[in-house]
């Protein structure tokens, strides 16, 4: 539906726009359902799909709805026309960007899954059923020597995640933990 609807856009709405002398032509404002195809299998993960979407989908199409409404504002055939297709279209490109959430996430989910599944009998019993970024917090602050871990923190989940972590006493055994990990990696 989505690349119907920007199908639509090429042939009705951009040749009303005037083109600019830099940056892309009207016609390709709207390429979401062909990008999104093309990058679809190299996203590795959700993080890597989140920077996706919020430093290139997110900035893009900010600008260009409001370059257009702009555009459009005050012609009223024009303005209707657009404002029409700006309807359907929006919840549409929602839906795919959902689904590509979910099969990021999805791919999240499997390799940690994996990695669940070779360090998990490495872990004291009541530490298996914490989350992995505990998890994976946990095990560096118990190395021998590494007194500071920089671990990006954006979200307050990864705040609450840290503070929780350092009230643990360290994980006996810890180096072979990265051990097994290393070992699975290179076999």
């Amino acid at each position: 539906k989505v690349s119907v609807l920007e199908q639509d856009y090429k042939r009705v709405l951009a040749p009303t726009i005037p083109k600019t002398e830099q940056g892309r032509p009207p016609s390709d404002f709207f390429n979401w359902a062909e990008e999104l195809q093309r990058v679809r299998e190299s996203i590795h993960n959700l993080e890597h799909w989140d920077q996706i979407e919020n430093q290139m989908i997110a900035p893009h199409l900010n600008h260009v709805f409001q370059l257009l409404t702009r555009h459009y504002a005050g012609k009223q055939e024009e303005e209707a026309i657009w404002e029409s297709w700006k309807d359907r279209y929006v919840p549409e490109l929602l839906t795919l960007l959902k689904v590509m959430r979910m099969e990021a996430a999805q791919k999240s989910a499997q390799k940690i899954s994996a990695l669940r599944f070779l360090i998990d009998p490495l872990l004291p019993e009541s530490r298996r059923n914490e989350p992995f970024s505990r998890k994976a917090m946990w095990a560096l602050v118990s190395l021998p020597g590494v007194t500071c871990v920089l671990n990006g923190i954006r979200h307050p989940f990864y705040v609450q995640d840290s503070l929780t972590v350092l009230q643990w006493p360290p994980l006996p055994e810890s180096r072979l933990l990265f051990e097994t990990l290393h070992k699975a990696q290179t076999t």
